[in-house]
């Protein structure tokens, strides 16, 4: 996946790749690490507990469940350099 994705697009794109033994690469797709609502689905996606739990609730009806088990893996490549400036 390279471009620009809605964190709706992004939540429905984390549940139909959830399965354990995908995985999920994102080619310089910086609005998922510059919109809030974004970063916050892939870092439970990305969480390091041994169960991850990706919620997204939303007053959208839809057929995707408002949270779901994540098994998958999420690679995201980039050139750009983020801004570390708020870093420890």
């Amino acid at each position: 996946m390279s471009g620009n994705i809605t964190p709706r697009a992004l939540y429905e794109l984390l549940y139909d790749y959830k399965d354990k033994n995908k995985i999920i690469c994102f080619d310089d797709c910086l609005s998922i690490l510059k919109n809030p609502i974004s970063a916050e689905l892939v870092k439970a996606a990305a969480d390091k507990k041994s169960t991850r739990t990706v919620t997204y609730r939303t007053t959208t009806d839809s057929s995707i469940p408002q949270s779901f088990q994540f098994e998958a893996s999420v690679i995201i490549f980039t050139n750009t350099p983020l801004d570390n400036s708020n870093a420890p």
